[in-house]
């Protein structure tokens, strides 16, 4: 444990260096150590914490958890998921581990669904994939990879991994 003293006087701020105390690490994305602006531990201005830090402090679970053996027959298997605004709903996020290739590291990517609720989360209504392959209890970076809205598609250039984004939904899931 650590103390940590402040003297500031804006909330993002203070809610960042508490997320440290909270064993989170910065949310980088495209190289940029802090530029996930979907949480707290980025640029983010009103947000919440991103899934996987969501994850990490427990605060958040998987929606789904899916793996390789789920996705038996290769290229031509899909599954459809309805991901719930990541603020309103505990369960709000497909966990999808890759562990299909024969790269060392099996990366783990969270898809979550942000929409603004009051205040917080001006985020445009996007699907976020990021990145974490740290375990619940070691503070290592989250890693944005993309947002999209919809009709946006993401593939994963080693494992081919697909996102696509199909539609919002009546009451924005």
């Amino acid at each position: 444990f650590c103390r940590v003293w402040l003297y500031y006087n804006e909330v993002r701020t203070l809610s960042h260096e508490l997320g440290h105390n909270l064993y989170l690490h910065h949310a980088e994305a495209f190289s940029d150590e802090y530029g996930d602006r979907s949480c707290t531990m980025g640029y983010a201005h009103f947000t919440c914490f991103n899934a996987p830090n969501s994850w990490k402090l427990g605060w958040n679970g998987a929606l789904s958890e899916v793996s390789g053996a789920d996705l038996a027959g290769g290229t031509a298997a899909a599954k459809q998921y309805t991901v719930p605004n990541q603020l309103l709903q505990y369960k709000s996020f497909v966990k999808v581990t890759v562990d299909w290739t024969t790269d060392f590291v099996n990366p783990v990517y969270f898809i979550s669904y942000r929409q603004q609720v009051g205040d917080y989360d001006n985020l445009g209504g996007l699907l976020y994939i990021h990145r974490y392959d740290g375990k619940l209890d070691v503070a290592e970076f989250t890693h944005l990879m993309t947002n999209l809205g919809p009709g946006g598609v993401w593939v994963e250039r080693t494992s081919q991994l697909r996102v696509v984004f199909l539609a919002v939904q009546p009451g924005g899931e």
